[in-house]
C-alpha cells in the first residue's frame, strides 16, 4: 500500500471512531496507533479531523463535565479527564467556566436516592453507600459529614 493509501484509511479511521462519540486526541492517537498507523500519517489524519471542528479538546472537556457533574466528584472528573490525555489547564479552564459544583449537596442528592431502596441506618447499608461514594470520588469527609446528618434527610 502507497503512503497516500494509508493516509486515507487513517482519515476515515478518525472519522469511523468519532461517529460513535466524542474522543480526546490521545484517544485518536493511541487508536491508530495500535491499528498500526505510523506516526505521521496519525498526525495528518488527526489534523484533517480537528480542520473540520470534529476534535476539540477543551469542547471535550466542557461536554465531559457537563455529563457527569450530576454524579461524579470533581476528582473522579478531574482523573477521568486526565487519562484521557487533557492537560491540566484545560480541566482547571472547563471547570472555572462550568460553574460551582456543590460536592455535599451532590452528596446529599445521591444520598437521598439511595435512600429509596435501602436504610443508610443499617451498617452493612451504610458501608456500602460509602464505598459507592468513595468509588465516585468524592473524598470520605466529605461523605462522613453528609452522612452524619443523614437522618434529618430522611426525614424530610
Amino acid at each position: 500500500m502507497t503512503e497516500t493509501d494509508d493516509r486515507i484509511r487513517a482519515r476515515r479511521k478518525v472519522l469511523a471512531l468519532l461517529t460513535d462519540h466524542d474522543r480526546t486526541e490521545k484517544e485518536l492517537r493511541d487508536k491508530l496507533t495500535s491499528a498500526g498507523f505510523e506516526s505521521g500519517i496519525i498526525e495528518d489524519a488527526i489534523g484533517y479531523a480537528k480542520s473540520y471542528g470534529y476534535v476539540d479538546d477543551s469542547l471535550f472537556a466542557a461536554r465531559y463535565i457537563d455529563r457527569f457533574r450530576d454524579c461524579r466528584s470533581l476528582e473522579r472528573i478531574r482523573c477521568d479527564l486526565l487519562k484521557k490525555g487533557l492537560t491540566r489547564d484545560q480541566i482547571s479552564q472547563a471547570l472555572e467556566e462550568a460553574g460551582p459544583i456543590d460536592q455535599k449537596a451532590l452528596i446529599r442528592r445521591l444520598v437521598l436516592k439511595k435512600a429509596r431502596t435501602e436504610s443508610p441506618a443499617d451498617s452493612l447499608a451504610r458501608q456500602k453507600l460509602i464505598q459507592s461514594l468513595l468509588r465516585r470520588g468524592f473524598r470520605l469527609g466529605d461523605v462522613l459529614a453528609v452522612l452524619g446528618g443523614a437522618d434529618d434527610m430522611t426525614a424530610e
